[in-house]
This record gives C-alpha cells, sequence and structure tokens, in this order.
C-alpha cells in the first residue's frame, strides 16, 4: 500500500491525480466527447475540492458507444473461443491488479472512502474478472441468481 500512500500524498501536494484520462472509452481507446464538454470530480474528503475533469457524454457520445459496442460483438466476440474469452477477461483483471494503486486513489477521492476500503474495492473488481473468466468455458446455459454473486463479491472484497 506504499506506493497508493505515495500516490494519496501526491494529490495532497498538487491537488490532483495526475494520468488520469480524459475521454471516453470507445472502440478500443480514448476519444474525446462530441462537444468537447468536460465535469469535474469533486473529493469529499477535502471539503469538496475538484480533483480531475473528465470527459462529459451526450447522448451521441452514448450511442457511439453502443453501436461500437454491438459491431465488436457482430465482428467476432460472439464468436470467439471460449478460451480466448477467458484469456481476454484475465488480462482485464490482470491489468486491474497492476494499477491497483492508482485505481485505488482515485476511488477513494471520487467517493470519500478511506484509501484501504478502496484498495479492498479495486481487488474485487479484478476477482469479478477473474471469476468470470473461469466461467467462460464452464457455463452451459443455466442462469446464477446475480444478486447473490454480487453479495458474495462485495463481502470478499471487504478488507480484514
Amino acid at each position: 500500500m506504499s506506493s497508493a500512500r505515495t500516490l494519496a500524498a501526491e494529490v495532497l501536494r498538487s491537488g490532483t491525480l495526475h494520468g488520469l484520462p480524459e475521454g471516453h472509452f470507445i472502440d478500443g481507446s480514448f476519444t474525446k466527447p462530441s462537444h468537447n464538454r468536460t465535469m469535474e470530480s469533486f473529493d469529499p474528503g477535502r471539503g469538496g475540492e475538484a480533483f480531475a475533469s473528465f470527459a462529459a457524454g451526450t447522448v451521441e457520445d452514448v450511442n457511439n458507444a453502443v453501436e461500437c459496442a454491438r459491431t465488436a460483438f457482430e465482428r467476432g466476440w460472439r464468436d470467439t473461443p471460449q478460451v480466448e474469452r477467458a484469456r481476454i477477461l484475465r488480462r482485464a483483471s490482470d491489468l486491474i491488479l497492476e494499477n491497483l494503486d492508482r485505481l485505488a486513489v482515485a476511488e477513494s477521492l471520487d467517493s470519500g472512502k478511506p484509501l484501504q476500503e478502496a484498495l479492498g474495492d479495486v481487488r474485487g473488481a479484478s476477482r469479478t474478472f477473474e471469476y468470470y473468466a473461469g466461467a467462460c468455458d464452464k457455463l452451459q446455459g443455466d442462469s446464477f441468481p446475480l444478486g447473490l454473486t454480487i453479495w458474495v463479491i462485495r463481502y470478499m472484497s471487504r478488507p480484514a
């Protein structure tokens, strides 16, 4: 957690967490919002001070994202072998963990929650991708009760 604490100290010194994306992630890359509008994210732990500026989406941005997702699905995701889907989801889990400290500090700033809790939340997000990566080649058309799954993920991601 020393890296997360170092990043948090940087924020206290500079007032911002440098290196956060500013655009929408659509079709595999960051893109500017259609009307170049931005919004600020406020740190409730520091009296509501803004710590970052992000792209503010419009209906046009959402429609673009949905269309790109639909195209990606039709272009091949639905035909991607389960073992390859699992590999992709595992990679997402790995990327989350590789960026654990930065993501946790951003979550802590954005929500006002303690850093330790934010670290648990980010680890939980990584475990969710791991879980579904493991399920890729094991699903047989059954439905799983997502309410229970979400509760288990939240419970398991809490710090000890």
